[in-house]
C-alpha cells in the first residue's frame, strides 16, 4: 500500500537565503518489524541521478515538530550512504539532509518509536556542483545533464497500522 503524504507545514527561515520548498513524502507500508521502544530508524541517502551511488558523509537532523517532544537528533551517513538513529518518541518530524555539493532536502514524517523504519532519501546535486559541467579548452563548457535538475525524494518503509489504529 503507498500513499503519498505531503508536508505537514513549512520551515521557518533561518537565514537571508529562500527556505527550500519541503517535498512530498511517500511512504511505504511493508515493514512488519514491530519491536520494545528504541527500535531504529535507518537512512539511506543516495545521488537521485545515480541511485546506486552512495552518499559518504551526509548530515541528517530530525527535529521533532513539537517543542516539547525534545531536542533535535542528528547522524552522519557512512561509506555506503548509510545512517542510524534512534526514535525516542512516535510523532511527526521535520528532517533535513545536508551534504556538500548537493541541495538540501526537507520533508515532515510521522515516525514510531516501536517500529523497524527505512527513509531512503535521493538527494539532488547542487545546480553550481563542479561536477555537472565538462570544461574544454577553446569551447564553451557543457553540462553533463539536463539544466532540468531531477528533483530529490524520500521514501519510508514502515509498519503497517494496528488493528487499533486503523
Amino acid at each position: 500500500m503507498a500513499a503519498t503524504v505531503a508536508g505537514f507545514g513549512t520551515a521557518s527561515a533561518q537565514s537571508a537565503s529562500p527556505s527550500p520548498a519541503i517535498v512530498p513524502l511517500t511512504v511505504v507500508s511493508m515493514s512488519y518489524r514491530r519491536w520494545a521502544a528504541g527500535v531504529g530508524l535507518k537512512f539511506i541517502v543516495r545521488d537521485v541521478n545515480q541511485p546506486d551511488s552512495p552518499i559518504y558523509y551526509a548530515r541528517a537532523v530530525v527535529e521533532p515538530t513539537n517543542a516539547a517532544a525534545g531536542a533535535a537528533l542528528y547522524a552522519t551517513s557512512d561509506s555506503s550512504g548509510t545512517a542510524n538513529l534512534l526514535v525516542p518518541v512516535s510523532g511527526v518530524y521535520h528532517v533535513r539532509i545536508l551534504s556538500i555539493g548537493y541541495d538540501r532536502l526537507e520533508f515532515n514524517v510521522r515516525l514510531e518509536a516501536e517500529c523497524q523504519q527505512v527513509v531512503e532519501v535521493y538527494v539532488a546535486r547542487s545546480v553550481d556542483s563542479p561536477g555537472d559541467v565538462v570544461y574544454t579548452s577553446g569551447h564553451e563548457p557543457k553540462r553533463k545533464w539536463s539544466m532540468t535538475p531531477t528533483a530529490g525524494r524520500a521514501v519510508l518503509t514502515t509498519c503497517p497500522p494496528l488493528p487499533n489504529e486503523r
